[in-house]
């Protein structure tokens, strides 16, 4: 109660912060599981992808 009574934008704030870490999380999280689970060799050159 008190942060909201000195913060009358303290739920826009919430909201600015929500979208901040949601939207990394969502991009960069699946990247860094595949990484986790299937582990490639680190010495994989880039026309191996193509």
């Amino acid at each position: 109660m008190f942060i909201a009574i000195c913060f009358p934008f303290f739920g826009e704030l919430l909201n600015f912060f929500g979208g901040f870490t949601f939207a990394p999380t969502t991009h960069f999280l699946p990247c860094i599981m595949w990484l986790a689970i299937y582990k490639p060799n680190r010495c994989v050159s880039y026309l191996e992808f193509l």
